[in-house]
């Protein structure tokens, strides 16, 4: 008997160490943790986050909820540039823009591997790049935002939880806060895209109006000669254009011209 308690003994022993949450009183006590008012902030912020609001604004709302549902102290959102390959501070705002290498310190890893990082002590995280993170950090939890097409949109970072280091717990609500933000910014992204796109679509139709405005209304009658012109651009816009223009000496002077390459720029040289 004493031989199979010592064997469970050391099977208890080494699932703690394995998992570090196996020993977590508090996990017990998970579902009195969120109660009735963190349940209605949850709710308030998905409410507040599917209407119009602006980007700074929407980041703002998502950090402030999450810091106050998991009682933390701060929490900051880094936005992918996919052109410069950095991770890019928005909150909280700054003078300047903070922008760290997507390979580099946690935010990185959480942003190459795509999982979430919780970090109990980050001082002696070799991970943990102050500079980087966001400073002063004890405990960290770091969750990639994601769209529903795999493509990564940021890294959204809570710090320094009020009892000590986030547990299984905060985690769950963390990545539901996670996933909304995602799904959000990429709602945000598409509609800036569509905006973009129907603003240059806006510019090409005025540069091709300019540039048709500048051919010949009619061909001049010249005896003996049918005239005809047809300007056919193979983008929406071109740089091609012709002209007739009579010489003093009453010769007709066939012009013909191609500004190098294809858009608005050459349509209005």
């Amino acid at each position: 008997m004493r031989g199979q308690s010592n064997k469970k003994n050391n099977s208890e022993e080494s699932r703690s160490a394995s998992d570090p949450y196996a020993n977590d009183t508090r996990a017990g006590l998970q579902a009195d943790r969120l109660g009735t008012q963190d349940l209605e902030q949850l709710l308030e912020v998905t409410r507040k986050l599917a209407a119009p609001i602006g980007l700074p604004a929407m980041l703002a709302l998502v950090v402030d909820a999450a810091c106050k549902v998991l009682r933390a102290e701060r929490g900051g959102v880094f936005l992918f540039d996919t052109s410069s390959h950095e991770l890019v501070l928005q909150v909280p705002a700054g003078s300047t823009p903070v922008r760290v290498p997507a390979d580099r310190g946690i935010v990185g890893e959480c942003a190459q591997s795509r999982r979430l990082i919780n970090v109990t002590d980050c001082p002696a995280d070799p991970r943990f790049e102050a500079e980087l993170d966001l400073g002063g950090a004890r405990s960290l939890l770091s969750l990639p935002l994601v769209s529903h097409e795999d493509e990564l949109i940021g890294v959204l970072q809570i710090v320094n939880c009020s009892h000590g280091r986030f547990d299984r717990h905060d985690e769950h609500v963390a990545s539901a806060l996670a996933a909304q933000c995602a799904v959000v910014l990429y709602r945000a992204q598409m509609t800036e895209t569509r905006l973009l796109t129907e603003k240059l679509d806006r510019e090409i139709t005025v540069a091709r109006e300019i540039q048709m405005s500048g051919l010949p209304e009619e061909m001049p009658q010249v005896p003996g000669y049918d005239g005809a012109g047809l300007l056919r651009p193979t983008d929406q816009t071109g740089g091609d254009l012709f002209d007739f223009v009579r010489l003093p000496d009453g010769r007709l002077f066939i012009l013909l011209g191609d500004a190098t390459g294809h858009g608005i720029g050459p349509a209005l040289s």
